[in-house]
């Protein structure tokens, strides 16, 4: 960011004009590049990653425990606990990473979203 676009940013932010669109970080990105990738990683240690603008849909079970998502090739399922609190993330697109955990780790984390497996299979082309 230029110095002076800073010292605007920073002159608007003082003045608490929080209704210019530039003054809302989670509607612009923070950088140039819109590519916004979502890395699975799995209990094993392989990793999958896909582009947030693939993502057709996601759907979240009623108690948070079942979470699908929908690219166009691939479909993925994760299990755990509170993932409805992911679902909300990522909608705004913020995780980069998505790690499976034992499930000891529930109680350690009471208020994060835990994976405890996360299923990816390829669609068939039609």
């Amino acid at each position: 960011m230029h110095p002076k676009q800073q010292q605007t940013l920073y002159n608007d932010l003082r003045e608490n004009d929080m209704t210019k669109a530039e003054n809302h970080p989670y509607e612009t990105y923070p950088d140039r590049s819109h590519a916004r990738m979502l890395l699975f990683e799995l209990q094993n240690g392989s990793c999958t990653m896909f582009n947030y603008q693939y993502l057709i849909s996601t759907c979240c079970s009623a108690d948070g425990d079942i979470l699908e998502l929908d690219f166009t090739t691939h479909s993925v399922q994760l299990t755990g606990v509170r993932l409805n609190l992911l679902y909300h993330k990522l909608a705004e697109h913020l995780p980069r990473i998505i790690k499976c955990r034992q499930e000891r780790f529930n109680a350690l984390l009471t208020e994060q979203p835990i994976i405890h497996a996360i299923t990816i299979e390829k669609k068939n082309k039609q």
